[in-house]
Formats: C-alpha cells, sequence, structure tokens
C-alpha cells in the first residue's frame, strides 16, 4: 500500500479499481462464446470468404478491446489521481517527511474578516495538513513551532497520525487557543525552525510559514530572504501561506499620555489623546470615552475628522479627588480590531509635588520668585515648595523631592555634590541658574568636570553685561522649540518679546556653540539676540539638568516681573520631572524585573495580573542576583535610565540610604514575563517595617501591530529573491494540501486523453458494426 502512496493521492481507489480494468476483456470474451457452431452448408461458403479476412477483424477486434480497456484505466486514475512524478508531490511522499511550520501568533492575527480571524484560518492549515498526512501512516513528522516563543516548540518531531489528527482539533481550538498580544520577530523564528531541519538528514523536509505577512514585517526584509536561501540550497521546500488576503479598515487608539509625573490631587492633569486612521477611507465623527478606575467619566473625546494613515490628537483635563494611583483608559467602540480600541495608563496622584529650592545666597530673593511662580497657590497648582541652603543637601534624602532648584550655587562640598549627582543619575530633575555668588573657576570644577558634571557647558571667566538699546525692535530672548516655552511662542503671546536681558554668563572660549556640530546631547533651549546660549538642558544618567546662565530673581533681568515667568516656571518644571513618563508604560510581552535592597525590602512580591476574567494574583519569592558587585565599585555613569531600564527601586528609599552614606552590597532580583494581556499590572512590595508599598504598570499592544497592511503576492516573491524552492499559497485554498497542484498537469493530459480515446473507440465501434446498404433492409 506504501508504494501506491507515492503514485497516487487516493491509493485505495487505485488498489479497488484495478479489477476493472478487466471489464472489457471479460466482455469480449463472452461475446465470443455466446453462440453456438452449427453446421450447415451454406455456411462453407462465408467461411471461406471469413478465412481471408480473419487476421484483419481479429486485429480490429483486439484495438477496439484495447481502446475500452485504456478507457476504463484512464477513468480509474482520473479517480484515483495519479501523480507520476513523486517529486512534486512534495508534501506527502513515501519517504519519511518533516514537516515544520512556524505559525504567526502576533496581535495583528486577531483580525476579524466575516466570522473567522487570521489565527483561525492558520490553526485550520495546521489541521488539515496533519489530516492529509495521517493518511499515509509512519511516513510524516510533524513540527510545531509559535512565532513568539520558537525555542519551545508546541509540538516536536511528532509521528503525523488519526490520534494526532484528533489531539490537534482539541489542541488548536480557536476558542479555546489565542494568539498573543505581541509583535513576534520572524527571523528568530525562521532560524529555529532552520536549525531543526537542517540537523535533520533523513528524508524530505519542509518548512511552512503561516502568517498574515504584514508588509512591515516582510517588506524589504534581506535577513528573512538570505535564511530562505539557505534553506532552498538545503533543499528544503518552503511554503508560505498567507491567513489575510488584505487589510480591513482600522482605527486604533495611539496615544494616551501626559505629565503624569505632576498629578496632584485637586489639580487638573492635561493628557493627550490620539487615534490613528489606518485604513483607506476618511472616518468622521469618531468618540472615544474615558474611564476612571474602571468608571466611565462624563468626558467624551470627539475627533470630527481623520484622514487615511493619520493621527489626530487632543488634549483632554482629568482632575482626580485624591492621591494614589489611578487606572485611565480610554476607549472606542470595538471593529474588525478590537485590540488596538483601548488604551491604558496609570497615574501615581499625588497629595502635593514636593520641590526643594536651594539658593546659594542667604540674603537673596530669587528662591521666593520661583516659589511664588511654582506655589502661590498649591491648590492650583499642585507643587509645594520648601526653601533652604545647600546645607540641606546633606541633611535630607533628596528623592524626597521631585526636583531641586539649585539658585546662585557656586560650589558645593563633595558629599553634597555627590548626593545631588546620584539623584539626578536615578532620574532626578535639577534646574541651575546663576548669579553673583558664581565664580566661573570653582563652578566648572564643581559643576562641569570636562563634561562628567552636571552643567551642560563650561562658564566663561566672567558674566557679559549688555548695554539697552531702546532702539531695537529685536527681542533680547529667543526661545527654542521645548516643552517650557510652548504656549509662550507665537504671535498671541508676544510677552516674552519684552524679557530684557542686561547681564550673561557666556560659554568658555572655545565652547562649540552649535548644538549638532558639538554632538554632546547638550541641547540649547533659549538663546540671547547675540546668539550666545541663555538656557541650555543635558540628560544626566536617568535624569535631567537645565542650565539657566542668568539670575532667576530680577536681577540681571526682568524676566521675573514678565507674565510670561509663572508659566515658564511651571512648564518647565513639568517637563522635568515628566523625563520618566513613559517609565511605567510599557508593551505587552515585555518582562516585570525589580531589583530590590534586602536592606529595605523582604523577599516576598506579589503581584496582580490582568487576566481574561479580571485580575488574578501571583505571589513570586526574590532571589540574590548573580554575579552582582557592589554599587561603590561600579563605573561612574553605569546606571540605567528610567526609559530603559525595566524597574529600580523606589527613589524615596535609595536616596535614603545614599544619604547615610550606605552602599548597596547585595540585590535581590524577581522576574515576572507572563505579561502578555493589556491592561494595568500592579506590583506590591513590604518593606521590612512591614508597610507595602505598590506601584502600577500600564501595559498596550505594540503600535506597529495596528498597521495591518497585508504585502501582496508579487512584492512577497520579490522580497524572497523569486527562490525557486518557495510557493506561496493561500490559506482559504488548500488545494497544495491535498495535492491538486501538484498532479494539475496530469490530470489535463488524462482528461484529454480519455476524449480522444472515446472517439476512437466510437469511430472503430462504427466502422466494425454492419450497416446495411441505403434502401436495403438489415435481414
Amino acid at each position: 500500500m506504501t508504494w501506491l502512496s507515492s503514485l497516487f493521492f487516493n491509493p485505495s481507489i487505485a488498489l479497488m479499481g484495478a479489477g476493472l480494468i478487466a471489464v472489457p476483456l471479460i466482455i469480449h470474451l463472452i461475446n465470443r462464446v455466446r453462440y453456438r457452431r452449427v453446421q450447415f452448408a451454406a455456411m462453407e461458403f462465408l467461411l471461406q470468404a471469413e478465412q481471408r479476412n480473419r487476421q484483419r477483424l481479429l486485429i480490429e477486434q483486439l484495438l477496439l478491446l484495447l481502446l475500452r480497456t485504456l478507457i476504463v484505466l484512464a477513468l480509474l486514475l482520473l479517480i484515483a489521481r495519479l501523480v507520476l512524478d513523486p517529486s512534486q508531490f512534495a508534501l506527502f511522499r513515501e519517504s519519511r517527511t518533516h514537516h515544520v511550520v512556524l505559525v504567526d501568533d502576533s496581535a495583528s492575527t486577531r483580525e476579524r474578516r466575516g466570522e473567522t480571524t487570521a489565527w483561525a484560518e492558520g490553526l485550520g492549515v495546521i489541521r488539515k495538513l496533519a489530516a492529509e498526512g495521517a493518511r499515509r501512516p509512519q511516513t510524516q513528522r510533524l513540527t510545531v513551532l509559535l512565532a513568539s516563543r520558537p525555542d519551545k516548540p508546541l509540538l516536536t518531531d511528532r509521528d503525523v497520525n488519526q490520534p494526532l489528527v484528533e489531539e490537534l482539533a482539541s489542541r488548536l481550538d480557536p476558542v479555546s487557543f489565542k494568539p498573543t498580544h505581541q509583535r513576534v520577530d520572524f527571523l528568530k523564528g525562521i532560524q529555529s525552525a532552520s536549525d531543526l531541519l537542517l540537523a535533520d538528514k533523513a528524508g524530505v523536509r519542509e518548512l511552512h510559514v503561516i502568517s498574515d505577512y504584514r508588509s512591515r514585517d516582510w517588506n524589504d526584509q534581506k535577513p528573512l530572504a538570505q535564511a530562505m536561501e539557505t534553506l532552498a540550497e538545503a533543499d528544503v521546500g518552503i511554503h508560505l501561506i498567507r491567513t489575510t488576503p488584505q487589510a480591513g479598515p482600522n482605527l486604533a487608539i495611539t496615544r494616551l499620555d501626559g505629565a503624569v509625573s505632576t498629578a496632584a490631587a485637586g489639580v487638573p492633569l492635561r493628557l493627550t489623546a490620539g487615534i490613528t486612521n489606518f485604513g483607506t477611507e476618511v472616518v468622521t465623527d469618531v468618540r472615544a470615552s474615558i474611564y476612571d478606575n474602571g468608571v466611565k467619566t462624563p468626558t467624551t473625546v470627539i475627533f470630527d475628522r481623520i484622514e487615511p494613515g493619520t493621527e489626530v490628537l487632543h488634549e483632554v483635563d482629568l482632575q482626580f479627588p485624591s492621591p494614589g494611583y489611578r487606572r485611565v483608559e480610554i476607549r472606542l467602540d470595538a471593529d474588525g480590531y478590537p485590540v488596538d480600541n483601548v488604551r491604558h495608563l496609570s497615574v501615581n496622584v499625588s497629595a502635593a509635588i514636593p520641590v526643594l529650592i536651594v539658593d546659594g545666597d542667604p540674603a537673596g530673593d530669587a528662591a521666593s520668585y520661583v516659589a511664588d511662580a511654582l506655589a502661590a497657590d498649591p491648590a492650583a497648582t499642585g507643587f509645594q515648595t520648601t526653601i533652604d541652603n545647600p546645607d540641606i543637601l546633606r541633611r535630607r534624602p533628596l528623592d524626597d523631592y521631585r526636583c531641586i532648584y539649585l539658585l546662585n550655587v557656586g560650589e558645593l562640598p563633595p558629599d553634597s555634590l555627590d548626593y545631588l549627582e546620584k539623584y539626578v543619575r536615578r532620574g532626578g530633575a535639577l534646574m541651575m541658574a546663576l548669579g553673583d555668588s558664581v565664580r566661573s573657576e570653582a563652578f566648572n570644577r564643581v559643576f562641569h568636570r570636562e563634561g562628567d558634571g552636571l552643567s551642560p557647558l563650561p562658564l566663561g571667566n566672567a558674566p557679559l553685561e549688555f548695554a539697552t538699546d531702546v532702539t531695537s525692535t529685536e527681542p533680547d530672548l529667543k526661545a527654542g522649540k521645548h516643552p517650557a516655552f510652548a504656549i509662550l511662542q507665537g504671535d498671541d503671546n508676544p510677552f516674552l518679546d519684552a524679557v530684557h536681558i542686561q547681564k550673561l554668563f557666556e560659554p568658555a572660549v572655545g565652547w562649540e556653540v552649535d548644538d549638532v556640530v558639538r554632538g554632546d546631547n547638550v541641547k540649547t533651549i533659549a538663546k540671547h539676540k547675540s546668539g550666545r546660549p541663555v538656557m541650555l538642558e543635558k540628560p544626566y544618567g536617568a535624569g535631567k539638568v537645565t542650565l539657566l546662565l542668568t539670575t532667576a530673581q530680577p536681577a540681571w533681568n526682568d524676566w521675573a516681573l514678565n507674565p510670561s515667568y509663572v508659566v515658564f516656571q511651571l512648564d518647565l518644571l513639568k517637563s522635568l520631572i515628566s523625563s520618566d513618563k513613559n517609565e511605567a508604560l510599557r508593551v505587552t510581552g515585555e518582562p516585570i524585573l525589580l531589583s530590590l535592597d534586602p536592606a529595605l525590602y523582604t523577599d516576598q512580591v506579589e503581584l496582580s495580573i490582568p487576566d481574561i476574567d479580571g485580575q488574578r494574583t501571583v505571589r513570586l519569592q526574590a532571589s540574590p542576583q548573580d554575579g552582582q558587585t557592589s554599587a561603590s565599585s561600579k563605573p561612574k555613569g553605569t546606571e540605567a535610565s528610567a526609559s530603559t531600564r525595566p524597574d529600580t527601586t523606589p527613589a524615596s528609599q535609595q536616596n535614603s540610604a545614599s544619604n547615610q552614606n550606605s552602599t548597596v552590597g547585595i540585590r535581590l532580583v524577581v522576574e515576572e514575563k507572563e505579561t502578555d494581556l493589556p491592561g494595568i499590572y500592579s506590583v506590591r512590595l513590604t518593606t521590612q517595617n512591614q508597610t507595602t508599598e505598590e506601584k502600577l504598570y500600564a501595559y498596550n499592544v505594540p503600535l506597529e501591530e495596528s498597521q495591518l497592511a497585508v504585502i501582496t503576492v508579487d512584492s512577497l516573491r520579490k522580497t524572497m529573491g523569486n527562490n525557486e524552492k518557495l510557493s506561496i499559497h493561500e490559506a482559504q485554498d488548500v488545494s497544495w494540501i491535498e495535492g491538486e497542484e501538484a498532479g494539475s498537469e496530469l490530470r489535463t493530459s488524462l482528461l484529454a486523453a480519455l476524449v480522444i480515446l472515446l472517439l476512437a473507440e466510437q469511430w472503430l465501434s462504427y466502422r466494425l458494426s454492419y450497416h446495411p446498404a441505403k434502401g436495403q433492409v438489415a435481414r
């Protein structure tokens, strides 16, 4: 039976039908013996005539028998589906065939079209592949890899038989077996599949890549093409199965963020909501609802018109009555791809935002001007200021403050400077303004240190004075593109034009003024009309430093007397302390990694994780970190930034330990990788004082997964380099699995031959039969 499987798609029919070939012969023989021979005189003359034509008649009868036998054989071959070239029948050959299936389980496979999804179509292909292979027992093997984790096969080298078909019918049910909410790396998946196939030296090898083939993943992907070429050179058959013919319309919430670090109870928090139209038609009157802790708010965001391929932004103000963590969501009505119709944001609402103002001149009034701008009415701004002298930097935990203002401070003792640098490096915000107490030499030695310190630039020898030119209409202060000046720019806000600067520190001689040429990540955010910098910003570790080269009070300028000063200080502070606004905003699949100081926390960690039925609680135990070293022995500047590190010990505890001059030697780490579902993840830590600290993380589907455009067959083939061993199929067309493609040309030939045989048989039958002459009556 096995050898028949290599020649026929339906070997059982071929075996049963083989006996039908003898039917014409049997009928022929029966016709020859159905009459009795009778001797009479008149026939003798006829027999003599027949003897002369016997050989010709016999050949004609045998030829007619052959034609009828060939007709039956052709019908049998058509029904049994003959394949004369087994190499065309690559999926199910006589020899052992190893099928490795790489199935795309990214978030975009959840797109619904009618009653099905791309994911359901892909699972159907796997089940059909197994069902066809099971018809040839002990000849097929199957391995199934998920693109999200190709190193952990779903099935590994299983014999394809009926029990496996029944198992897959249960395991690969799209109702219970769901794809991820993540983006996948197809190159890793192809490489994992290649390792399995190239290590298998026996039998036939086939790779099946089942995907929705979005353009963003497959267009112009040379590494993927090279991997496919390597497989083709190793004589591996490659089948690309497309589960989505084309993309449908899609509206996606692509943005929900804001200065969440400045959220304070009772103070409106401005958030930005964005919706992108990934379809090809204009969409109008789109309404999005805002939810606070699962309760719908009265706020509805209305998008009047969204052009294809564009994102429209709207600002919305939310006010939280009490401090604490808030779970904020924005939702759209469900469409064919509901995954991106909701976006999550966690907001830690403070009772007030603490700000430390350090004034280096006890007799000065710079601190009072800044404090009045930030917190003249703390209930309205949400900021609470503390004014003190530089000695507070060594007396108080700096991480109790969200931002530190250093006004007219020319130098600091080493321990205070060390605490301040650690504070900024871990994500703190620092605003520095100069004044009469600042001396260039000491300032550069303490704060610049050849670019390694906090200051964005080295100061020149002495501040430069500008004479007042009453005839000039050019404003002294020219603001750049920065959030601190966003509201103050434009013709409708001329307040900055009225600011006058009389005195200003200029950079040291030789310092390049052009940011692009200098290339040190220092950004000039405001300039004097002479071209000299007035304000600069510098990233420092995970934090940010802003330097004002003039005074914060009306000593070297009149800015503090200008109406723009309050707006500027508020927006500057928000931009400074919002440098870590995305620290708790993540994409699905990114692990939660905690690093804890055992002197401050126990090793018990509790996580609340989104679940299909709500939330579920996971309890984990932290363990000592492998290969760790003392924090004091780490090279300077090696700390990860807040935007890239998974997590850090809460700031209020870290700096307290730092200010006590302690160093963290042992670290406790814990990792949670099950973060596939979008939503809010809660982490609860227990301190050594048995108090609980909570932190929320908002997980959303990657924005790239909302780009549903599908690559065309021609573009896909071009990307893959027109590989001869590669074929592209549609999931809805299973003819390539059933083998119809392999024998299509042979079927056409058999049909043509059958027609010719039938015509020949009819002609020969007519010729050999008796037909009386016209006008005669047959007797």
